[in-house]
């Protein structure tokens, strides 16, 4: 499930944070972190199941999006 959080400090105008729980499919290619935790980030593609972080469910939230050319590496 997607979830809108309002504005993302930092972020340009308009521009909200995504974020999405365990067990979903991820809604965009990018770097997350689970809300709250510092030091968990990983990097998950679009469409690919949220994780469990420290065998929990976690809300993620999305850091940074990755353009294509970022998915090449």
């Amino acid at each position: 499930m997607l979830h809108s959080m309002g504005t993302t400090p930092g972020a340009p105008a308009g521009r909200e944070r995504v974020t999405a729980l365990t067990g979903n499919h991820c809604p965009v290619s990018g770097m997350w972190e689970p809300a709250g935790e510092e030091g968990g980030r990983r990097r998950l593609l679009e469409g690919t199941v949220m994780p469990a972080f420290r065998n929990t469910a976690a809300q993620w939230k999305l850091l940074e999006g990755l353009r294509r050319r970022d998915l090449r590496s």
